[in-house]
């Protein structure tokens, strides 16, 4: 296998079919956290954001509230588990 020569990231579904990802990621770290799931929908209309205010707003929550800082660090940690399973590149990419 050649050594990676490039990494593009794609965490808003543009390259990447990746709501399903950011879904379990999201619920994952909401309900770890103490908050509630949130639905598909409303996970797949905040992707537009930064992950703080994101994970904030999912919260109901301050973007300035500690407790969104932390939901930072434990969203991509549960991503690293989600992606392999539940992401996949569009056709053709």
């Amino acid at each position: 296998m050649p050594p990676v020569r490039c990494l593009i990231w794609d965490f808003d579904g543009t390259l990447v079919d990746s709501p399903l990802a950011v879904e379990a990621a999201t619920n994952a770290t909401l309900l770890e956290q103490g908050f509630a799931a949130v639905p598909l929908a409303e996970v797949k209309s905040g992707m537009v954001l930064p992950t703080i205010p994101r994970m904030a707003s999912h919260a109901r929550i301050a973007a300035d509230d500690p407790r969104a800082m932390a939901m930072n660090e434990r969203f991509y940690h549960h991503a690293r588990l989600a992606f392999p399973q539940h992401a996949a590149p569009f056709p053709a990419i």
